[in-house]
């Protein structure tokens, strides 16, 4: 089994007594257009801008943070809370509510947006928050993304976020989770200087760990680890001798 997580390798020890190996998401920017700006209302602000992306879901708790902002309403006038991802249903219907209510200038559900708009918004972004709970994936395409552009990341301390370096997200608990939600945005708010920190250490974090040439050497070490006992027919050998050589 090769996957994308170290998380899941252990997790999967109790089932599974064959080889195993892992390398995260390589990351490569899909867009050449590096010359898309944000709207005037985004872009002119005075407020701190922050990103959340994905299709939004129960599982992504948008819910959370847009409560938390409810529940901090000195916070809910400091930023622009951006969430670009498809939505609908009644959990669309409820954050569209808060949207054009109670967090309106606050809360923006851009649905869902070209690969160059969304790079741009991450671009600008002062932080990103990505708090996926339950962890059904072994790992997060829109955390790589994120990181690459040089942001911090709230994250729950759960799945693929918990093992990230704690230098390059900034990290909460479940248990606790709107009081220490609370604390983070503070913390990246009132230190601009350690925001930027993190933000560096997580692109750091994405051009050690998470690019092709590595996702494709940690994949051909893992076939080339693999005693050919192991295979115990010749289909399995020869797949696994074709992707050697693709590989190389």
């Amino acid at each position: 089994v090769f996957s994308h997580a170290a998380f899941f390798m252990e997790k999967i020890k109790e089932h599974f007594y064959g080889p195993t190996g892992y390398a995260y998401l390589p990351y490569v920017s899909d867009s050449i257009q590096t010359n898309v700006s944000l709207p005037s209302e985004f872009k002119n602000s005075s407020k701190a801008l922050v990103v959340a992306t994905g299709i939004v879901h129960p599982v992504k708790r948008i819910g959370q943070v847009a409560e938390m902002l409810l529940e901090n309403p000195d916070l809910a006038r400091r930023v622009q809370f951006v969430v670009i991802g498809g939505y609908g249903g009644p959990y669309g219907d409820y954050l569209q509510s808060l949207a054009k209510g109670p967090l309106k200038d606050c809360l923006y559900l851009l649905d869902y947006q070209s690969q160059e708009i969304m790079e741009a918004f991450l671009r600008e972004a002062d932080f990103c928050v990505n708090l996926r709970y339950p962890n059904s994936e072994v790992c997060s395409k829109s955390l790589v993304d994120q990181m690459a552009f040089e942001k911090p990341v709230i994250v729950l301390d759960q799945g693929i976020y918990n093992e990230i370096p704690a230098n390059c997200v900034v990290r909460i608990r479940l248990e606790n989770e709107l009081l220490e939600l609370a604390n983070a945005f503070r913390f990246l708010l009132d230190d601009p200087e350690q925001r930027l920190e993190v933000g560096r250490q997580a692109a750091r974090f994405i051009q050690e760990n998470c690019t092709p040439e590595i996702y494709a050497s940690r994949f051909k070490s893992f076939l080339e680890s693999i005693p050919v006992s192991v295979a115990r027919n010749k289909l399995v050998n020869d797949a696994v001798r074709l992707n050697r050589e693709a590989l190389s």
